[in-house]
This record gives structure tokens, sequence and C-alpha cells, in this order.
């Protein structure tokens, strides 16, 4: 049996942050049984907590509880402080400072918030250390695109923490969703069972089905207006597989295959391939004004855009089928300039 000051640790873990919805004496107590074998009463669980939050002669942990709300109540940290234990170092201070500064022009700023209290905390440990070798390298580094960075779309509040948890839980949600014309009669509520996530670039996808319907969807969760979770739990077949999903669903009709790819590269162009290859069995042949690159890749629809965004210093010879799909759209590339 674990002692009082180590469970009093685990439920300190345990707690979320306010903006997260907080955790109730039962889940708690359900949790430290089954992921630490640890049995205890609610009412002792009560206890750690009421001394964990401390009293009038001294001081606790910055925790709430939302007791002026029906039962049962949910325990959070509150504030923006980050308590850690062992304090970060320099080091780890500057990979968060890193982090930061390479998904923020990428992720949601919900997502982005659940990260903030690690940021602050990294940027008080390097402010601290400016004088220091750690401290200055952070004005020596950048991380910089290669595409044109777009500002991600603002996810209603609370919609990414209700899916997330439905995920974690099994449990169905309730969802009301608009379609791309933002008319407001086009918002439509269904339960839904989620399978998974996918963070594309600057926008959140969510992966299911309707409850009643077999057919696997999409949903873009800046056009959810709303998510609850429900008790009713989610079913995902065995047979669903999210690598093979997002092969199948974000390429070409039929793709996510491997393909013998031969193109041509002009001479300007062919740094893209020599320091950056496209397969580990890529083969290079000289070729008039550039090269002729060979490689065995998966027909995906970033192939399709990395093709396109190199203009004329490009061409597809094989498969027949990528170069047709290339050449109908520089068709209608050429339909809409005119």
């Amino acid at each position: 049996m674990a002692d009082a000051f180590s469970r009093k640790l685990l439920i300190l873990q345990m707690l979320p942050r306010e903006e997260e919805g907080g955790i109730t004496v039962e889940e708690i107590q359900r949790r430290l049984w089954n992921d630490h074998g640890i049995e205890v009463s609610e009412r002792n669980i009560q206890r750690d907590l009421r001394s964990l939050q401390g009293a009038e002669d001294h001081a606790g942990f910055p925790i709430s509880c939302d007791e002026d709300k029906p039962k049962p109540w949910r325990w959070s940290w509150y504030g923006r402080e980050l308590l850690g234990i062992p304090k970060m170092g320099r080091h780890t201070a500057l990979t968060f400072q890193m982090v930061k500064d390479l998904l923020e022009p990428l992720l949601p700023a919900e997502t982005m918030s659940y990260m903030q209290p690690n940021f602050d905390a990294a940027e008080e440990v390097l402010r601290k250390a400016s004088a220091k070798r750690a401290g200055r390298w952070r004005d020596k580094i950048r991380g910089v695109p290669r595409s044109l960075r777009l500002i991600p779309p603002e996810l209603e509040p609370g919609v990414l923490e209700t899916v997330s948890q439905a995920l974690l839980d099994d449990k169905q949600i309730e969802m009301s969703y608009r379609s791309g014309s933002r008319h407001a009669s086009d918002v439509k509520s269904y339960p839904v069972h989620p399978y998974a996530l996918i963070h594309r670039t600057t926008s959140v996808e969510l992966i299911g089905r309707i409850d009643g319907d077999s057919k696997i969807r999409r949903w873009a969760l800046h056009r959810t207006e709303s998510a609850q979770l429900l008790d009713a739990p989610s079913s995902v077949p065995r047979s669903f597989k999210l690598d093979d999903f997002i092969q199948s669903e974000l390429g070409f009709p039929g793709s996510g295959e491997k393909i013998k790819l031969e193109i041509w590269i002009h001479e300007s162009a062919k740094n893209h391939v020599l320091e950056t290859k496209l397969s580990n069995d890529q083969q290079i042949i000289e070729a008039a004004d550039g090269l002729i690159v060979k490689a065995t890749v998966n027909e995906i629809v970033e192939l399709k855009w990395w093709l396109l965004g190199l203009g004329d210093r490009a061409r597809v010879i094989r498969p027949e089928s990528l170069r047709d799909a290339i050449k109908g759209v520089i068709n209608k590339m050429v339909e809409v300039y005119q």
C-alpha cells in the first residue's frame, strides 16, 4: 500500500487545469486503483485534496473545487504557474521555446493554450539565463517553413477538449457541425463515434462515423459549433487502421500505394533531389538540361503538390496516371488565367 505522501503526489499529477474541466473524487479513486493498484476511500481522497489545498494557517497548492456547482464537484489547478519537480533546466527550457516558435503558426490557439504554462516557465528560465550560453542560444537559431504560413482557424471553446476526452474514454459525442457555407441552416447535430484526430498543417480533423451509419467521415474541428460528451460508449471497428485511412483518404483516389516514379528535373532544381532524396532506392541519371530521377514513392496528394510547386522545372514521365493528373491541373489553371 502506498503511503499518504506518495498518494498525494499521484493525486496532484491527475488534476487537470481549470480550463480543462477538472476531475471528480470518484474519477481519482478509479484511476488510483486502475493505474496504480491503490485502494482508498472517497473520504480519504477528499481529505487529501483539502490538505493539499491548504488552510488559513499554512499555504497549499493552487488547486480548487467548483463547490458552487451541482455535485459531483470537480477539482483542478488554477492560475498559470507551472509546478515542476524537478525545476525546468535551461536546455529543457530552450527546447520548449523552439517548439513554441515552430508550432504556434501551425496549431489552433486552444491546442497551444494547454502548453502555455510550460512556455511561460521556459521563458522565465531563459530570461534568468540570458547572460549564459543557453540563454543566448535562442537568439541564434530560427525555424523557417518552406511553405506559406497560414493563420490557423479558431476553434469554439471546449470543442477540442471534449473530442480529446471522448477519444481517451472511448465515448460518443453529440456534435453540432456546419458545412463550409457558414449558413445557420447548414448546422446539423448528431451523435458521433470518434475514431482519431489528425493534425493537418493549420487544421485539426476528427475521424469517425455518425451513430447508425457505417461510413467513415472527416470533420474539421473549426467548423464544429459545439461538442458534448455522452455516456454511450463509442464503437471502433477492429479493421480500422489510422495509417491505412490516411494513405487512402488524403491522396488521389485509390492512392497510397507504392508507385515507380520517373521524372525529369531541370538543372536549377536538382538540389531538391540530390540533397533530400525521394526514397532510399532513388536513382539519378544525367540528362539534357537536368536529371532523370527514378524512385519508389507513395502516391499521395503531397507528391502532386510538390511536383506542381516545381513548375516548369519538373516533368512527370511515369506513371501515366500521375502525368495525366498533373496535366489536368495545369490545363485548368490555364483556363482560370485566360
